[in-house]
């Protein structure tokens, strides 16, 4: 898989600089006349920006206006364009998309949030709802509940992959189950080891 998306990457970056363009900020032309929601995606692999980018366009009501490969390069975007949603690889080069997340919501308080990750880990879930975004979809999810996904996050309601809701959900109920069992034994004497 490695080597496939490594020979992508170098046929990708070979095509788009013989033209001159930046292949990592690569704005697409608007629509004309489309009256829907304007998504970025940010992701550091060509590949994955192209199969969103289809995906998105497959769905009504959204058309992708622009695609970083890094943080910087997303902020400068995001000034740009100004999009109704941003799609944010949790994986990127240098800062983070959880670090990215944090500054887009702080400078674009209207800007929606789907943080993108292989991470099945629900402690990386309840980071990114932490730092502003609203949904949280594992990349493997995305063929199936990208238009899902965006619907959600652009209603300001928390989208997490099934997996992920179902793990949070969990250790939620663990927590709120050992809590429940230490304030029930807060009042009692604790016996001493003979």
């Amino acid at each position: 898989m490695r080597i496939l998306l490594n020979s992508l990457r170098r046929k990708m970056t070979k095509r788009s600089t013989s033209n001159g363009a930046n292949p990592a900020s690569v704005v697409l032309p608007e629509k004309k006349h489309f009256h829907g929601k304007r998504v970025v995606i940010v992701d550091d692999h060509p590949l994955i920006r192209r199969g969103l980018e289809r995906m998105i366009h497959s769905e009504d009501g959204f058309v992708v206006c622009g695609e970083a490969g890094d943080a910087e390069e997303a902020v400068e975007l995001v000034r740009r364009v100004q999009p109704d949603l941003a799609i944010v690889d949790i994986g990127l080069p240098g800062r983070d998309g959880i670090d990215l997340t944090r500054q887009l919501v702080s400078e674009f308080p209207g800007l929606a949030i789907l943080i993108l990750s292989m991470h099945e880990e629900s402690d990386y879930a309840k980071s990114a709802i932490e730092a502003g975004a609203y949904g949280y979809m594992v990349k493997h999810d995305a063929v199936e509940k990208i238009g899902v996904a965006l619907e959600k996050v652009l209603q300001r309601k928390v989208y997490l992959s099934p997996g992920i809701r179902d793990r949070v959900l969990l250790k939620t109920r663990r927590s709120r189950n050992s809590r429940g069992r230490a304030r029930s034994l807060a009042g009692k004497a604790i016996p001493s080891p003979s």
